[in-house]
């Protein structure tokens, strides 16, 4: 499963900091002054992008998006801008690609000392973005994303020290892009089949028998006091980190079996709505 990650906001809030320390990334500004020259921006009036870079930004963002490896994180730096970039955005969200938008913000001194800075951007686009006030921007960006339909999640994060850039780091890595279950099932048995777990005949007690083992391990978790997760030599250890393990030789055993988990799931649910309180009269 590949993810987005759009890191946007107002200008001089880090975002493309943010995006250039990652291993895969696109900085679509960056790349549009590249191909249209430096004043491409220029127009006081309406900076956003003409029609023809537009679809150049679009072909970008498509063309990385099919280059990185599966299970790997594709950081877009400044989109969307627009309801029209947003609408297109959310085509690109299909089973096997989630995507994250991200408001930064901070303080306007702040943001005013970075751009003063910078020789990069047009001095009458600075001056265009300076003289915004964060909160009708932020809330361009409440009504943009909320729109109803749109399958893509949002949240607004703070940046506002350079010398805090990595904090910020440390929270957008920790986001996690909500997924369904049917794209959890496709990760977890495409995760198994690259490792080499899918040969030959499914053994159908042996894969129940490990997600027992998931589960015993949680319960020697529990048992030991580790109720949170830890990272020992980059593994995530402890009790939460144990039922996701569960999670995943279910999800997994979903795959190799062809069953639609998804709609078991809600199937049950709904019928589990229409039983009675605490019925069958059981101790637990």
């Amino acid at each position: 499963m590949k993810q987005i990650m759009c890191v946007t906001g107002r200008q001089g809030t880090g975002k493309t900091t943010v995006c250039q320390s990652k291993p895969y990334h696109v900085l679509p500004g960056k790349l549009c002054r590249e191909k249209f020259g430096e004043r491409f921006f220029a127009d006081k009036e309406n900076p956003s992008c003409p029609e023809e870079s537009e679809r150049f930004v679009r072909e970008c963002i498509v063309e990385a998006i099919l280059k990185i490896p599966e299970g790997e994180v594709l950081w877009v730096d400044g989109f969307p801008r627009s309801p029209g970039q947003a609408t297109w955005l959310n085509t690109l969200i299909n089973p096997n690609t989630s995507v994250h938008v991200v408001f930064l913000t901070c303080l306007d001194n702040v943001r005013t000392t970075r751009l003063t800075n910078r020789d990069l951007d047009n001095p009458d686009a600075v001056d265009l973005h300076l003289k915004r006030e964060l909160s009708e921007v932020g809330l361009l960006y409440q009504v943009l994303l909320e729109v109803h339909g749109f399958k893509f999640s949002w949240s607004v994060m703070d940046n506002t020290t350079v010398k805090e850039y990595k904090p910020i780091h440390n929270q957008l890595d920790k986001i996690v892009l909500p997924i369904s279950i049917k794209k959890a099932i496709d990760w977890c048995s495409n995760y198994a089949k690259n490792k080499g777990w899918w040969g030959g005949k499914h053994d159908i007690p042996a894969l129940l028998a490990l997600m027992h083992s998931e589960i015993s391990e949680a319960l020697e978790d529990y048992r030991d006091g580790n109720m949170t997760t830890n990272d020992i030599n980059g593994k995530p250890c402890g009790f939460p980190s144990e039922l996701a393990d569960v999670a995943v030789r279910l999800f997994d055993i979903s795959a190799r079996l062809d069953i639609d988990l998804e709609y078991e799931f809600i199937h049950k649910m709904k019928y589990n709505e229409t039983r009675p309180y605490r019925h069958g009269n059981k101790k637990i």
